[in-house]
């Protein structure tokens, strides 16, 4: 099961895998600079945020900072799709019931107010 935000050679997604893990990954310029799983403990509906800015990524899950770096990148164009295909071969199918994108960073204090059940 996955969602991605993508272009082609350059995408950020997140998976959730049979292993009962949350995969995040991102790839720019066809190479992958972040790939982290994080224990999926979560019982029902969660709320995951995804912070995605070079130099300063995270992730957090009801309103808890859950992974955190600061692997910089930069990707050759704008993300353009989004969509349950990874790029890579691999679809995912959940649903989803809000998605929104923000043209910039949110600080911490929004994303934790934002995934806060």
């Amino acid at each position: 099961l996955q969602s991605s935000l993508n272009n082609g050679s350059d995408l950020i997604g997140i998976r959730f895998n049979s292993s009962q893990l949350i995969n995040l990954y991102l790839r720019a310029n066809s190479v992958t600079t972040i790939n982290v799983n994080v224990s999926n403990t979560y019982n029902g509906f969660i709320k995951i945020a995804l912070k995605y800015k070079s130099g300063e990524n995270s992730l957090w899950i009801n309103g808890v900072e859950v992974h955190s770096n600061t692997t910089a990148f930069s990707f050759n164009n704008s993300l353009s799709n989004l969509s349950n295909y990874d790029g890579l071969g691999n679809y995912g199918y959940f649903n989803i019931k809000d998605t929104r994108i923000y043209n910039t960073a949110l600080t911490d204090q929004e994303l934790q107010a934002l995934t806060t059940i």
